[in-house]
């Protein structure tokens, strides 16, 4: 060992006081600045969710108003709409907004009656209605029952026996008045005759929406007719439809006669020969509804009955053209949220 190496200094009290002062004084800045970087990001966060959750309600807010077909409530703190389905079963909602009016109370969305908070800490809500002069369509009238289709030309036809393996259907289009929004089969007429003598499964008389020259599988309303209540010559018959389905203009309806009678439960007289009503399309199946063919040179005798649906007059009345929404917010500055929404429906005003 060297001289050198034995009169090495080491550190005086003094220094190491110092050092560890100076050591102190920078952990406690670390610790500063990590506290504070963290509070920093919990309020970015808070401040990011809020902002999330806002601009979710607003979106949620302006779609319900720009669809609305009614407004029943229209205060400055709630507003209550009639919306198209919302909740997938194919009826009409109510929904509305509302707020208490005490500061820091959410904004709540009902729908049907379910309560639902959409934007918590509130501060203010405010609502104005921009209302004009439209045209507002009067209420939509149904007709008395008519004849809407019909093939009675009895010239030229032939037998056909109806049996669980042979089924036919009329694929008919209705014709209707001008300006029909939608048309409901009340009944149907045709001719049939019971085969031979004895007890029969009965007939099913079925309505369907056909899609091209075939029913679809959809059963809408079916009538049963009892074999034995069928005359032993043909006469017509007639089925009432009691569901009430509205069809649209567009729509053309099937008239489908099924039996599960293996030997025949009936016969129909169809039309071989002449002019049959232009559009009807005659179809047999012969396996229960599982497939159809088209019979291109016979026609069915039968008769459709129906009301319609006819929209009122359209009248100058006041309308709500837009709803100007004002929410203010707590976090992070009370700013003020802004949105004009215009009613596409422009629904009517007081």
């Amino acid at each position: 060992m060297t001289a050198m190496g034995l009169h090495r200094r080491g550190f005086t009290l003094v220094e190491m006081v110092i050092s560890m002062a100076i050591l102190a004084i920078v952990l406690i800045g670390g610790q500063s600045a990590v506290m504070m970087a963290t509070a920093t990001a919990r309020r970015t966060a808070r401040d990011a969710s809020a902002a999330t959750s806002t601009a979710v309600a607003e979106a949620m807010l302006s779609a319900d108003l720009a669809d609305a077909t009614s407004v029943t409530t229209a205060t400055g703190t709630q507003i209550t709409v009639a919306v198209p389905d919302r909740t997938g079963d194919g009826v009409s909602d109510t929904v509305t907004y509302s707020w208490s009016g005490a500061a820091g109370a959410p904004i709540v969305r009902t729908v049907n009656g379910t309560a639902t908070n959409v934007m918590a800490g509130v501060q203010g809500f405010q609502i104005a209605y921009v209302t004009g002069t439209g045209r507002s369509a009067a209420a939509a009238s149904q007709s008395a029952e008519m004849l809407v289709a019909t093939n009675v030309n009895s010239n030229s036809t032939a037998d056909v026996t109806l049996s669980s393996s042979k089924w036919a259907a009329v694929c008919a289009k209705a014709t209707l008045p001008t300006g029909t929004t939608a048309w409901t089969p009340t009944r149907v007429e045709f001719q049939t005759k019971p085969v031979g003598l004895g007890t029969r499964d009965p007939l099913s008389v079925q309505l369907r929406r056909a899609s091209g020259s075939a029913p679809t599988s959809a059963v809408l309303d079916s009538v049963s007719l009892s074999t034995p209540n069928l005359t032993t010559v043909y006469s017509w018959r007639t089925c009432a439809f009691a569901a009430g389905t509205s069809l649209n203009p567009d729509d053309t309806a099937a008239i489908v006669l099924t039996t599960t009678d293996p030997s025949g439960a009936c016969q129909v007289p169809v039309q071989v020969a002449g002019s049959s009503r232009s559009g009807d399309v005659l179809t047999f199946s012969m396996n229960s509804g599982g497939s159809w063919s088209q019979s291109a040179t016979q026609a069915f005798l039968y008769r459709l009955y129906a009301t319609v649906t006819i929209p009122g007059n359209a009248a100058r009345a006041s309308v709500y053209r837009a709803v100007r929404v004002a929410i203010t917010m707590a976090a992070p500055e009370h700013r003020t949220i802004e949105v004009t929404v215009p009613l596409h429906n422009q629904p009517s005003a007081p």
